[in-house]
Parts: C-alpha cells; structure tokens; sequence
C-alpha cells in the first residue's frame, strides 16, 4: 500500500509540475503561421495570439509580429523533408518554426531565433 501511495504522489507532483511549466509562457514553437514578411536573414509571422495569450478582461485590438531570426544553423525544409534555402521562403508560405530555446513571448520578447522551419504550404504564385 505504501509503494502505492508514493507512486501515486509521484505522478501527482510530475503532473502538477507539467502543468505549471505550459503554463508558465514559454513557448518552444510557432505552429501553422503564415509568412507576413520575408527580410534579410529573418521572416516576420503573426504572433498576436501567442502574446495575448493569458491575458484576461479587455485585450486591446493590436496585432503583434514576431521576428524570427535565421542564421547558418536554421535548417530549413518542406514537409517531405527536402531541404529548402532561406531565398525559397515567401509571403504568404505557412510555416512551423522551431525555436532554438524557449521564450516568454508574452513579456515583449517578440524576437525569436529558429532552430528549423518546415514549410507546409507554399504560397500561391500569383501574389
């Protein structure tokens, strides 16, 4: 019965603890974001759920873009796999990004370095 009892509060506390940390703020990943800006070394993607997210009562209409900075490290690939350049990135492309560390996007840190891209869908041509 003791065994029980302690295996029980065990997964209680890893639970709880699991529990605080996604609630926390930190974020690993942005998920299906569409390309709003492609500049030099770094796309910018809208993040204005991920800011205000947590946040109660009136939130204030204002949309918020995320940097994310790509250097040599970035890998970057289509959802097969294949790897992609940076220059075959564009507007309008849904991408998952991947951080390289965990932020806290929700105290102004809207700046985050990509750790990989997957492209999931490329933007229609005609844009």
């Amino acid at each position: 019965m003791g065994k029980i009892t302690l295996y029980a509060g065990v997964l209680l506390l890893c639970l709880a603890l699991s529990a605080c940390g996604s609630l926390s703020g930190k974020l690993s990943s942005f998920e299906k974001k569409e390309i709003d800006t492609v500049k030099e070394n770094e796309i910018l993607v809208n993040c204005s759920e991920e800011v205000n997210r947590g946040k109660k009562g009136n939130i204030i209409d204002i949309g918020y873009l995320c940097s994310v900075k790509v250097d040599e490290a970035t890998a970057i690939e289509d959802q097969a796999g294949r790897q992609l350049q940076f220059s075959e990135l564009s507007q309008g492309d849904t991408v998952t990004v991947e951080f390289a560390k965990s932020v806290n996007i929700r105290k102004g840190h809207v700046a985050v370095q990509a750790a990989k891209i997957v492209r999931l869908k490329q933007a229609d041509a005609q844009q």
